[in-house]
């Protein structure tokens, strides 16, 4: 049974209150943690639009999304088929996760809902082992 505060001595209130000050050490961790995000999420940006780009046709992001990925060859070897994949399988994450995957989730939900989600899901491991293998093709 828990002592009821009056009835603790100073220097056990002492140290509760040193472990819960001591959160404060963790804040630059969490700052950097922070920082680094905001530069992930700019980075990310800044590839979804090459990536945007690229499906239009546009060669010179092509190019960039090329380089960006440290391939070293030529970059028409970045075809539009491989972009066309990517940019499905992140529709197909995305349906899967905020449409389908919280209707099969919730209480009550039809069971043909959870087949759909099932369904989409195994889709999209088809065409992420199909980017695989293109991308191991741009290799030989």
């Amino acid at each position: 049974m828990a002592q009821s505060p009056a009835t603790l001595t100073p220097e056990m209130r002492t140290l509760p209150k040193l472990i819960f000050m001591s959160r404060w050490l963790q804040l630059p961790l969490y700052l950097g943690l922070i920082a680094a995000q905001g530069v992930y999420v700019w980075h990310f940006l800044l590839e979804l639009w090459h990536l945007i780009e690229a499906a239009f046709g546009s060669q010179a992001a092509i190019g960039m999304l090329a380089k960006s990925i440290g391939y070293t060859g030529e970059a028409v070897a970045l075809n539009e088929t491989i972009i066309m994949l990517v940019v499905l399988a992140l529709i197909l994450s995305a349906v899967h996760d905020f449409v389908l995957g919280p209707r099969a989730g919730a209480p009550g939900a039809d069971p043909s809902a959870r087949v759909r989600a099932s369904w989409v899901a195994r889709i999209n491991v088809l065409v992420a082992l199909a980017i695989v293998a293109f991308g191991l093709s741009l290799f030989r």
